[in-house]
């Protein structure tokens, strides 16, 4: 089964949504910053993750520089992965969502519902996830 990869600076936050996603049933790997998950992804055997959840405003390496900085590494078309941003600033201009929508499959707002959250990892994780769930 894919593994989701959790990053948040925020250390009760990144707890708190890792419990979430193993109380859902997701095996869960977590970052406390872009950097780390970069290590992470780039240790990472093909296919090992299934998803990426990050908060966009890390210090560092941003979730937004991270997207792209895998989206450009040659390893990352060898799995490809599913990219779901977290953030608490909602865009400053329509451009500006325009680009995030364009790195993101999803986009979450806090606050938002955890609730809806793990729905859309479930939507978007591979099959065998559902034959243990």
């Amino acid at each position: 089964m894919k593994k989701i990869l959790l990053v948040e600076d925020e250390p009760q936050l990144l707890e708190l949504l890792g419990e979430a996603f193993t109380d859902a049933g997701f095996p869960v790997t977590v970052a406390a910053h872009g950097n780390a998950a970069l290590e992470v992804l780039r240790n990472a055997q093909p296919g090992e993750f299934g998803i990426v959840v990050t908060d966009i405003r890390m210090p560092n390496l941003s979730g937004t520089e991270l997207r792209r900085v895998w989206g450009e590494a040659p390893t990352s078309q060898a799995a490809p992965l599913n990219w779901i941003a977290l953030t608490a600033q909602p865009p400053a201009s329509p451009d500006e969502l325009h680009k995030l929508e364009s790195l993101f499959q999803y986009v979450f707002f806090k606050p938002y519902r955890l609730s809806q959250l793990v729905g859309i990892c479930r939507s978007l994780m591979p099959p065998e996830l559902d034959e243990k769930v």
